[in-house]
Parts: C-alpha cells; structure tokens; sequence
C-alpha cells in the first residue's frame, strides 16, 4: 500500500516543522555540551586524531569554561545560581569556539604517534 501526500498536507508539516523550536546547540545546556565536546574529544584519543598537546589544549579550554560557569552561577545570589543572558551568551561563544577548535584540530595533519 503506497501512502498518498496530499497537496495540503506538504504546507502543514512545512509548518509545523517552522514552528517547533530545534535543539541547536545554544538550546542545549553548558554541561550537556561539554560532556558532547569531551566525548568528540575521547574519539579524537583514541582515533589517533589528537596528539598529546592537542589533547591537552582542548581539555584546558574545557576546563577553563567549567570553571567560568560555576563561578558565574555562585557569583550572583539573588539569580539563584541562574545565569544571566550575557553569561550564557558568553559561555555559548566560548563552548562554539572550542567545538571549532576540536574539528580543526582531528581534521590537521598531525597524527598521534
């Protein structure tokens, strides 16, 4: 049995799928995406993909942003430990340039011996 699309029912997934919010990066939260980031690292180990200092770098930046959200969080009190939207957006061009870092980094020439 072959499923018929009707001419109207194209315009309502169309959207619908406009209307719901995706998940993109940003949407997720900062420890969720640092948990994504040092999984992509693990495979870079263990892919041969990083070297030792790449590694090194990659989870100091890791660690560095860690650091930076706690701190945020426990700066404020009267937020309630909720980060602000100049927090988060500061974090989020942080975690997007260490994502960019991770990519660049498996994808050079270097391999770990």
């Amino acid at each position: 049995m072959k499923l018929q699309i009707t001419t109207l029912a194209v315009p309502a997934v169309l959207a619908c799928s406009l209307l719901m919010p995706s998940l993109s990066a940003s949407a997720q939260s900062v420890p969720a995406r640092l948990a994504n980031q040092q999984r992509r690292i693990n495979q870079g180990i263990r892919g041969g993909e990083l070297t030792r200092r790449e590694t090194g770098t990659l989870e100091r930046r890791d660690n560095s942003i860690r650091r930076a959200e706690f701190r945020d969080r426990m700066e404020d009190r009267r937020t309630g430990g909720v980060l602000t939207a100049r927090q988060d957006a500061r974090l989020d061009h942080r975690l997007n340039n260490t994502s960019r870092a991770i990519y660049r980094l498996k994808h050079n020439a270097r391999v770990a011996g």
